[in-house]
C-alpha cells in the first residue's frame, strides 16, 4: 500500500519495561495473545484480533509520545491541527474539502496549513487530498458495486469520463478495468 501512515511506521518499537512502569500491563496482554494464539479456542481469533489492535494502538501511541521526529505521517496524526485535518479528510463520504476550507477548519491560514501539512506528510494538501481520493475510489471499484458515477462524485469529479481520465493517469489503467479485475465474473 502507498499510503503514507504504512509508509512512515518505524522498522520497529521497543517499549522498554524498565523506563515504562506505566505500562507493565502490556507484558499481561502479550501472554494472553502468545496463549490464545498456541491454544486456539472458540473466540480465539476474535480476541487475537482485537488485542492485537490495542497492542498496535499502545505502541503507535508510545512511539508518538517518545520520538524525537518532528515529521512524519505519525507524528502528524497527533498534532492538533494536522491530525485534525487528516481525520476530516479521511471521514468524508463525498469530496467536499478543498484546502482552504480545511485551514479554515482547523484555524490556520492556507498558507500555513499548506506549509504544515506539506511538512509533516511529505505532500502538498491538494496532492494528498487526491491520493486519498483515488484510493478510496479504487478500493471500491475493487470491493462494491456502486455505480461508477457515485464512485466518481465520491472522488471530486462531475463526470465519468473526467474521473476515468484522472484514475487512468494516476493509476495507469482505466477504473472499468480495476473493477473487471477484481470481479471476474
Amino acid at each position: 500500500m502507498d499510503h503514507p501512515f504504512v509508509k512512515g511506521l518505524p522498522c520497529f518499537i521497543h517499549i522498554k519495561a524498565s523506563e515504562t512502569p506505566q505500562l507493565a500491563w502490556l507484558r499481561s496482554l502479550v501472554t494472553v495473545l502468545a496463549n490464545e494464539s498456541r491454544q486456539p479456542s472458540p473466540g480465539s481469533t476474535v480476541i487475537v484480533d482485537r488485542l492485537t489492535e490495542v497492542l498496535f494502538i499502545q505502541l503507535m501511541r508510545t512511539y508518538m509520545e517518545n520520538s524525537s521526529n518532528s515529521e512524519g505521517y505519525i507524528i502528524a496524526l497527533a498534532d492538533l491541527q494536522i491530525g485534525s485535518a487528516l481525520n476530516l479528510i479521511h471521514s468524508e463520504t463525498k469530496a467536499h474539502w478543498s484546502v482552504e476550507q480545511l485551514g479554515d477548519a482547523v484555524s490556520l491560514s492556507r498558507t500555513a496549513f499548506t506549509e504544515k501539512l506539506s511538512r509533516m506528510v511529505g505532500m502538498p494538501p491538494k496532492t494528498y487530498l487526491i491520493n486519498w481520493r483515488m484510493q478510496k475510489a479504487k478500493t471500491q471499484l475493487e470491493h462494491t458495486d456502486t455505480a461508477m458515477i457515485d464512485i466518481a462524485q465520491g472522488a471530486g469529479y462531475s463526470s465519468e469520463a473526467a474521473f476515468s481520465k484522472a484514475f487512468k493517469h494516476y493509476y495507469d489503467q482505466p477504473p472499468g478495468q480495476v473493477r473487471r479485475n477484481s470481479n471476474p465474473h
